[in-house]
């Protein structure tokens, strides 16, 4: 996974301290938000599952982190939708993949 962390910074109109703390942050609250949302997914809560997604999705969003903010999505949507417990378990391994991959980019 790839970043341009200056574009980021320069969107976002913040420093580079300003950013590695903002991110950081955001790396941990991610990790809370997939662990709640991996446990709704498998007690069939789709409407806490939905709910957990979109924040997420707007969480990475203001990083413009489009990989897991598409995944996100796709979450929401098939929770609010379809209900599709495979479908949304699925796209919860990319999100898990797709997380992990961010973490070690920015190691």
């Amino acid at each position: 996974m790839y970043l341009d962390r200056e574009k980021i910074r320069e969107e976002l109109g913040i420093d580079e301290e300003t950013y590695h703390e903002l991110l950081g942050e955001l790396i941990i609250q991610a990790k809370d938000f997939i662990e709640k949302l991996d446990e709704a997914i498998h007690a069939d809560d789709f409407d806490q599952a939905a709910r957990i997604a979109h924040a997420l999705r707007g969480m990475v969003g203001n990083f413009r982190i489009e990989e897991i903010q598409n995944i996100a999505r796709s979450i929401e949507l098939g929770s609010k939708n379809d209900k599709d417990k495979k479908a949304v378990e699925a796209d919860m391994a990319r999100l898990k993949t797709s997380f992990h991959e961010l973490e070690q980019f920015l190691s």
